[in-house]
């Protein structure tokens, strides 16, 4: 699946790929967190042309879903956060400043360079 939505391989190639995936298997994209990230990343890095070739067969693809499907799916992409693209990335909240001020040592030894007195500490 990488593979086949990679920058390398044309829109409408890819769409196709994902024609024959998908086709009539909308849960595959509902119940499954892994292919809807991969999906949704390679939609968002779509550029605005890529995006008009490959949207044809993306609503051909999404025809062949259920209305319960279509509406699970846009549920989810309204959603957005964690559940739509795969797993969150680090948030401010998550940083913990004590933790990262032991690596400079480290990483000051290892890029031979002489740490700040006020971040020695």
């Amino acid at each position: 699946l990488r593979f086949a939505l990679s920058a390398g391989v044309e829109p409408a190639d890819a769409g196709a790929f994902l024609e024959g995936l998908l086709a009539d298997s909308g849960l595959l994209l509902v119940h499954d967190s892994a292919l809807w990230g991969h999906v949704d990343a390679w939609l968002a890095d779509l550029s605005p042309e890529a995006f008009v070739v490959a949207l044809p067969l993306l609503r051909r693809t999404l025809a062949t879903f259920t209305s319960a499907e279509r509406r699970q799916l846009g549920e989810r992409a309204t959603r957005g956060g964690p559940t739509a693209t795969g797993p969150r990335g680090p948030t401010e909240h998550d940083f913990d400043e004590g933790r990262a001020a032991r690596v400079l040592p480290v990483l000051a030894t290892l890029l031979g360079v002489t740490l700040p007195t006020e971040v020695r500490s």
